[in-house]
């Protein structure tokens, strides 16, 4: 991914007990958007843990709706967002962020590519990505099955 806007947010990490993640204790964490991906953003927290998501995803939180079927979930509080990791497994871990790092963050990503004006580029998305982009399928299961049945 050829990342050209980052912003570095300070956050707070709240681990289950039982969570595997090697997640450090730092609390300067990078949200990253690559406009040649325009759906995706990534949170890198440092090392190898780095996560994709929808963009949509976080706007969600930050227009205060709750959001989040998969690995990833979004709610707002009045202050915050918080970003929970593989939420419902015996682990899991909850990002913490200010709403407002967030939401300029977000705005920087709709002036590089504003919303409805996303454009695929089938070079840089493998089938099931697009699928899941285009039929908005909530899980994963489903894509899978429309695969199988040759869409």
């Amino acid at each position: 991914m050829a990342i050209t806007y980052k912003v570095k947010v300070e956050g707070r990490i709240y681990e289950s007990e039982k969570s595997d993640f090697a997640l450090p204790g730092k609390e300067t964490m990078e949200f990253r958007y690559d406009p040649t991906k325009p759906f995706e953003v990534q949170l890198h927290i440092e090392g190898d843990n780095l996560w994709t998501f929808s963009r949509d995803l976080l706007a969600e939180a930050v227009e205060g709706v709750p959001a989040g079927l998969g690995d990833v979930r979004v709610f707002p509080t009045e202050q915050d967002i918080h970003i929970t990791l593989d939420p419902g497994k015996s682990y899991h871990a909850t990002l913490v962020f200010p709403l407002d790092k967030v939401a300029w963050f977000l705005k920087g990503t709709f002036r590089r590519v504003p919303r409805g004006k996303e454009h695929i580029d089938p070079a840089r998305y493998d089938k099931f990505s697009i699928m899941c982009i285009e039929h908005q399928f909530v899980n994963s299961e489903a894509v899978w099955q429309k695969l199988a049945e040759g869409i």
